[in-house]
């Protein structure tokens, strides 16, 4: 299996790279690429998308990622490329460890789901669509 790859991109960005699984079997780990931003806020849409699919997550530990990962991220200091890579050396070696997160992933992922949110909207609105003045 190729090691994981790192470098950092233009505007701050780090892209991460993993090579070489689907010739070692491991194809079912959806790990091609992914980017993190290093500085500056992120929703982490992607992280929810992914852990919605019960695919295993590796996320800087900054801005709101660590929040929105919780216990079903492995996480690395954007900044520092060694811990990038055996943060995903550990996500990709560990398969109960793994599997365990992939399954805890979709349990956090429906929190943030579109139909979640459009309920609160409606509720906080009606609520406050409610109120006397």
């Amino acid at each position: 299996m190729a090691a994981p790859s790192a470098h950092c991109g233009s505007q701050n960005q780090f892209e991460v790279a993993q090579g070489g699984l689907a010739e070692s079997g491991a194809s079912a780990i959806a790990v091609a690429a992914f980017q993190v931003e290093r500085t500056g806020s992120r929703v982490g849409i992607p992280a929810v998308e992914a852990m919605a699919q019960g695919l295993p997550v590796a996320l800087a530990n900054s801005t709101a990622l660590p929040e929105i990962g919780g216990d079903a991220g492995w996480y690395f200091d954007p900044v520092v490329e060694d811990q990038i890579t055996a943060t995903l050396r550990n996500l990709l070696d560990d398969h109960d460890e793994r599997a365990r997160r992939a399954t805890l992933g979709k349990t956090i992922a429906t929190r943030y789901r579109w139909d979640a949110a459009n309920d609160l909207l409606v509720e906080a609105l009606t609520t406050h669509g409610n109120r006397e003045r």
